[in-house]
């Protein structure tokens, strides 16, 4: 698998698989980066608003990241 994330309640970790092992992905390390590979619309703080709001009410997380993730799109 290519990219995992873990999110423990608090925290939201992104695990990249760079030659053979993974590798984190965070605000914490700058360099290597805040943003998903397979998701480089999305920031790691904006998936921090969709996973609070998810744990109250998942659709309506649901719903608003989709709304959002097309405001995005160029075109839309």
């Amino acid at each position: 698998m290519p990219e995992f994330w873990r999110f423990n309640g608090r925290e939201w970790t992104i695990l990249q698989l760079v030659a053979g092992q993974y590798e984190e992905r965070d605000g914490r390390r700058p360099a290597k980066g805040h943003r998903s590979p397979t998701l480089p619309l999305v920031a790691k703080a904006d998936l921090y608003g969709f996973l609070q709001t998810a744990i109250a009410d998942e659709v309506t997380a649901e719903l608003n990241f989709r709304q959002w993730v097309r405001t995005q799109i160029p075109g839309n």
